[in-house]
């Protein structure tokens, strides 16, 4: 797509420079009873960030009675912020649900370019 200007890519990725995106990806016991995924988010630090949640299904497979099912697999968890917000040093970065922390890893931002 960006391979006749330089200048051309440097002006789509322009809205995306300084911007740290973190991405969590959870799968749910297969015995699950979820019809839509909860509501997790991320957070930095115990602050939630601004999260976009998006459910993961399996494939179409063929039930008894003959009808086509999916279920519920997993969620993809992804939130951009602004690399200000974090700057430079270790930050905790968890999964929260219901204002409580289910997982977290500490990062150390300041190895990023």
């Amino acid at each position: 797509m960006f391979s006749r200007s330089v200048r051309a890519a440097e002006e789509a990725l322009a809205p995306f420079r300084g911007l740290v995106t973190l991405e969590a990806l959870i799968r749910f016991n297969p015995l699950n009873a979820f019809v839509k995924p909860p509501a997790y988010t991320l957070a930095v630090d115990g602050a939630s960030v601004d999260t976009q949640l998006t459910p993961d299904y399996s494939v179409p497979f063929k039930a008894r009675d003959g009808r086509m099912l999916t279920s519920l697999v997993g969620a993809h968890l992804e939130a951009g912020v602004r690399a200000g917000r974090i700057g430079q040093g270790v930050h905790a970065v968890g999964v929260v649900l219901d204002g409580r922390p289910v997982a977290s890893a500490s990062f150390d931002f300041s190895v990023l370019d």
